[in-house]
């Protein structure tokens, strides 16, 4: 076995120093390795790509949930943040893009939209 995975993860965080992970997983040595690409911000628990890799969506878990946009960079790792916007309801929980990834669509787990 042989080759390298990556890997963008959102977790719940605990102080300013957390956020999304880019976590990089070598079959060949079995290591695991890990570098925060964005924090500063509450809860990214749910995160995704565009199929081209070059843009990450990050659902902020909070009451007055909010919706990241940021540009990725796979070979630093490295997001660059482009865009907040409200997710129109509390503790936004799932994402997901349209087809073409013109639209992106959130639900909210406490307000239930």
């Amino acid at each position: 076995m042989s080759g390298l995975s990556t890997f963008l993860i959102g977790t719940y965080t605990e102080n300013e120093n957390q956020g999304i992970e880019f976590l990089s997983f070598d079959q060949a040595t079995m290591t695991l390795s890990s570098k925060v690409v964005a924090s500063g911000f509450n809860n990214p628990s749910f995160v995704i790509a565009n199929q081209a890799k070059t843009l990450v969506f990050a659902a902020e878990d909070t009451q007055n949930g909010k919706l990241r946009t940021f540009a990725f960079n796979q070979h630093e790792p490295q997001l660059t943040l482009l865009d907040i916007v409200d997710s129109v309801g509390e503790h936004p929980c799932y994402l997901a893009l349209d087809h073409s990834e013109r639209f992106l669509a959130a639900a909210n787990y406490i307000s239930g939209n």
